[in-house]
């Protein structure tokens, strides 16, 4: 199998538009691609299967040949636990739709198959490819034991292995929600005296990150968990709460006098610090630890 092209990949519905072409050799009465099937198409409608040879070619080692153009939407389900660092698959499954698998087995054809050098995906990187050679037990004979139907095939998958470039976390993800807590740390370094504005930053800067976080969930589907970036948001909203506790306690406390609103500027210095080097701890072992 070689990719053309990709193109209007989705994530949040793990489905994205695949050109490629697809060759089978082989020996024997079966000719494979009379029942061959690709099992994770979206729309087995709108897809284009194009035999480039309309009879099998016979090559010199006794092998029968068929080259075919392959074009559709294809499906398959995104990991998004370490978005926006996250590492995906984009895959094509081919199986036989009538040979069982001590009829037919599926090979791939490792020294062909790749990839097109231009072939370029926007926002993401490609790294690599693999193939898999799989068995598909279906666990039963629909109904038709008795006549002899395989509950078992040859399943062949081709992944296109493709990651996100690490700027856009650094860039689009990051650098907003670091701007926005350096905005609310600003309250530790104003002095304690001015509580309206020592209160009002920080509780602006959590509305502002609920609504950043809201930006990037929109194009990301439904999920049961926290992705990586959610987890650091997570640390993030801690920062901006203690930081607008502080601001809280320091205005009901009487500064009456010089030493304890310098008293007050040190607890303050301290706590910005801490917020630094915990939030920077947190990030890195988040980011690590995936």
């Amino acid at each position: 199998m070689y990719v053309n092209t990709v193109y209007q990949l989705e994530v949040a519905s793990s489905t994205y538009y695949l050109d490629a072409y697809l060759w089978f050799k082989w020996k024997g009465d079966i000719d494979p691609t009379a029942t061959m099937e690709i099992t994770n198409l979206v729309e087995e409608w709108g897809a284009i299967v194009t035999p480039l040879n309309e009879e099998p070619m016979l090559l010199p080692d006794g092998h029968q040949y068929k080259l075919l153009k392959v074009e559709g939407r294809f499906m398959q389900p995104f990991v998004l636990a370490d978005y926006p660092l996250d590492r995906q698959k984009l895959s094509v499954y081919l199986e036989d739709s009538t040979h069982g698998a001590d009829q037919l087995v599926y090979v791939m054809d490792t020294e062909g198959s790749g990839y097109g050098h231009m072939l370029a995906i926007p926002g993401w990187q490609i790294s690599n490819w693999s193939s898999h050679q799989l068995q598909h037990d279906y666990g039963s004979f629909f109904g038709a034991e008795k006549a002899g139907s395989a509950s078992v095939y040859s399943t062949l998958r081709f992944d296109l292995e493709i990651a996100r470039p690490v700027n856009f976390f650094i860039w689009k993800l990051m650098l907003p929600l670091v701007i926005l807590l350096m905005a609310s740390w600003m309250v530790l370094v104003l002095d304690p005296k001015l509580v309206e504005v020592r209160t009002a930053l920080p509780a602006t800067g959590l509305l502002t990150a609920v609504f950043l976080q809201q930006s990037y969930s929109d194009g990301l589907p439904e999920v049961g968990y926290l992705v990586l970036i959610d987890k650091i948001y997570a640390v993030a909203y801690a920062m901006i709460v203690l930081t607008l506790l502080r601001a809280i306690w320091t205005s009901r406390t009487e500064l009456s006098g010089d030493l304890a609103v310098a008293a007050a500027r040190v607890m303050d210095r301290k706590l910005l610090v801490g917020q630094v080097l915990l939030f920077t701890a947190a990030v890195a072992l988040i980011v690590l630890a995936r």
